[in-house]
This record gives C-alpha cells, sequence and structure tokens, in this order.
C-alpha cells in the first residue's frame, strides 16, 4: 500500500474532522490556549496536500495553506494580545515538550516508514 493509495480515506475523514475542530475553534471556551484554533491549521494542511496528491487539485493546495497561514498569524496576534496561546515553542525556547510535540514524536517512527515508501516510489 503506497502513501497516495493511503490518502483518500484520510482526506475524507479530515474533512469530517475539519468541521468539529472548525466548531471548537469557534468557541473560546473549547479552544483552549488556541489548541483547536492551531488544529484546524494543521488539518487544512494536510488536506491541502491531500488534494494535490490525490487530485492533482493545485488550487485547493493553495486555498487550505493560505488559510492555515492565516491561523497561524491569528495565533500568534492573539498571544501578542496578551492571550494565554501555547504556540509550541515558536516564540523562545519552551521549558518542556508540549503534548503536540510529544504526539509528533511519538509518530516518527510511523513517519519514517511513510517518508522509506515515498522514497522507493520515487526511484
Amino acid at each position: 500500500m503506497t502513501l497516495k493509495s493511503r490518502m483518500p480515506p484520510l482526506l475524507k475523514i479530515h474533512r469530517r474532522v475539519l468541521v468539529t475542530a472548525r466548531d471548537n475553534a469557534a468557541d473560546l471556551a473549547k479552544d483552549i490556549r488556541g489548541s483547536s484554533f492551531a488544529m484546524v491549521a494543521s488539518i487544512l494542511r494536510l488536506i491541502g496536500v491531500a488534494e494535490v496528491v490525490v487530485h492533482a487539485d493545485l488550487q485547493s493546495f493553495r486555498l487550505n495553506l493560505s488559510e492555515s497561514a492565516k491561523i497561524q498569524l491569528r495565533l500568534f496576534e492573539r498571544h501578542q494580545a496578551g492571550e494565554h496561546v501555547e504556540l509550541d515553542g515558536w516564540l523562545t525556547n519552551a521549558p518542556r515538550m508540549t503534548e503536540s510535540e510529544r504526539d509528533v514524536m511519538d509518530q516518527l517512527p510511523r513517519v519514517r516508514t511513510l517518508l522509506a515508501e515515498c522514497d522507493a516510489e520515487a526511484k
């Protein structure tokens, strides 16, 4: 099974998750430290890349990544306005790993496997 063949189900799932993530991001009580807002940005990036891989849809890629970037900028603005927003060490050296950073580290073995598959497919 290749990365490209794995993308359609991921795309479908992430489109559904995006709806809930947007709802949570709009509710400040649920958007603790900007986590839901950041999740929306992350999901949009994944959807944008998947749209290129699955459908060769560059317009969707651009739109999703543009919206993701605007959300990231809004997180910085919220932080500058004094809101306690978790920026995962963007502005200072974080004294500890954040939950999202720990999650990424836990996923590294799987990501390495997928990258090896991509490398093999490219050759």
